[in-house]
């Protein structure tokens, strides 16, 4: 059953189109993964969704319940929690905090935006351990993540997004293998490695 739903979601600020008729979901106890390149409107559907920023089109729904015109707060109160990018993490206690924060409303939908910047490749892992573990505790999770590898091992579907749109979306474990993800995230690899 969908829990977010957005649909034909437009975003321009003083002409500039930041995001053009992306459309995405998240269904309940679900990891959906974004990725893309800097600057292709992942962080601005986030801005959208938790109400920071107001659409210039589009619709966002959670659990049937359209979230035009409602305060970051009043969509916090159903049930919505987000981290911000942070470009100065102090490591990966900092990021389990910053989450852990996050998950102190208990919210029925958790929102993640690059909890693996700037974190060692070790960190990296027990900080998707942790996602997949809120995850399994019944929380669906909408991650937003630059390493579209250690995002696509533990989401079940995933979005890549370039230039404002949805280019690509399906399984997870369908993305990994697609030779155009591969080629423009994962580095080239399409072998799986565990």
């Amino acid at each position: 059953m969908s829990l977010l739903h957005v649909t034909d979601l437009r975003l321009v600020f003083g002409g500039l189109v930041a995001i053009d008729g992306l459309s995405f979901s998240v269904d309940e106890a679900e990891i959906v993964s974004v990725i893309g390149p800097n600057g292709a409107g992942k962080t601005s559907a986030f801005n959208c969704v938790t109400g920071f920023y107001r659409p210039t089109s589009g619709r966002i729904t959670l659990r049937g319940r359209d979230l035009a015109g409602l305060r970051p707060s009043a969509i916090a109160g159903l049930g919505v929690a987000r981290t911000f990018q942070n470009l100065r993490l102090f490591g990966g206690e900092q990021q389990m905090l910053t989450i852990g924060r996050a998950l102190i409303t208990g919210p029925r939908l958790l929102l993640l935006d690059e909890p693996s910047m700037g974190l060692a490749p070790l960190i990296v892992v027990q900080v998707m351990k942790l996602i997949a573990q809120i995850n399994a505790e019944g929380t669906s999770v909408l991650l937003v993540e630059q390493n579209a590898t250690a995002a696509l091992k533990i989401a079940h579907r995933g979005y890549v997004i370039e230039n404002g749109a949805c280019v690509l979306d399906g399984p997870a474990a369908v993305l990994r293998k697609d030779p155009r993800v591969a080629e423009a995230y994962l580095g080239g690899m399409t072998h799986e490695k565990n």
